[in-house]
């Protein structure tokens, strides 16, 4: 019988160690997903209304990683991921005070605010800082 490490003694470490940290960041990422609709429902919303707001998060980043990708090299990569990370933040904070639902869609549109971005490069930070190497 063959051990999880057995099955990949093939792979280098760095390979190993890059797969795990996918793996890693693709669960927490997830998670996070989970946590928001939690949170949503626990403030009174229903789950049209989460659903809502994380189809609306999940478009924002789909478009932002787009723009990102598009305008990289024009805007500046490192002005378009100082401008993504702030934008994040600013949803953020938008989140915990806000209890009005047309602003949290706002706000998860612009500031992608949907945990299901996944455990590749699609996102929109994902985008702007390869853009930058």
């Amino acid at each position: 019988m063959r051990t999880a490490s057995g099955c990949l003694s093939w792979v280098e470490w760095d390979a190993r160690m890059a797969i795990a940290a996918r793996a890693t960041r693709s669960f927490a990422q997830s998670a996070v997903a989970v946590l928001i609709a939690i949170y949503l429902g626990l403030h009174g919303f229903s789950l049209v209304q989460v659903g809502a707001f994380l189809t609306a998060g999940a478009v924002g980043a789909a478009l932002a990683a787009v723009v990102a990708g598009v305008l990289g090299d024009a805007v500046g990569r490192r002005r378009i991921l100082v401008t993504l990370s702030g934008l994040m933040a600013l949803a953020g904070i938008v989140l915990v005070v806000s209890e009005r639902f047309p602003l949290l869609l706002i706000a998860a549109f612009v500031g992608n605010l949907s945990g299901f971005v996944g455990g590749g490069g699609t996102g929109p930070l994902e985008q702007a800082s390869w853009l930058s190497l």
